[in-house]
């Protein structure tokens, strides 16, 4: 092994794509800390608000799979979350009326409210994060995001 590849193996700093990770990361998790700032306000995590959105949006319902396509979170996770969500009045679960074996999440009057809320409080959140990119970087910021994931979701583990 040459000397060259064993500093590149030690040394992350001279790896672009590391640093890039690490960056995205870095955003990620401040973004989060914000957005579970302003939602622990109203007993709820940035999760559920994102979730809440997803069923504010369809006013049909979803079902678990749905909502953890539409996430990105795992089906796991979503369960968890509805449990708790369910039992915080956010959400109600029935039978789905095709499929037996899943559940249909709709959000319930006060889940509603409570997204209302959160959506109103998260103004100067989103603004920000806005406000730090023009438009044509937030498109190709988006754009970079997207292929990110389908890159990510290609690999094998």
């Amino acid at each position: 092994m040459s000397q060259l590849s064993v500093k590149q193996k030690t040394a992350p700093s001279n790896d672009e794509a590391y640093q890039l990770m690490l960056l995205l990361r870095t955003a990620y998790f401040s973004l989060r800390r914000k957005c579970n700032a302003v939602c622990q306000k109203n007993d709820c995590n940035g999760d559920q608000f994102v979730v809440l959105g997803i069923l504010s949006e369809n006013q049909d319902g979803a079902t678990q799979q749905t909502l953890s396509e539409e996430s990105g979170y795992d089906p796991v996770t979503i369960g968890t979350m509805l449990k708790t969500m369910h039992r915080n009045g956010l959400v109600e679960r029935e039978p789905h009326p095709v499929d037996r074996r899943a559940k249909l999440v709709r959000i319930t009057s006060t889940g509603k409210q409570t997204f209302r809320k959160l959506w109103r409080d998260s103004l100067s959140l989103r603004d920000s994060f806005s406000d730090c990119m023009t438009p044509n970087q937030q498109k190709t910021f988006a754009r970079a995001l997207c292929s990110i994931t389908e890159a990510m979701d290609s690999l094998e583990t």
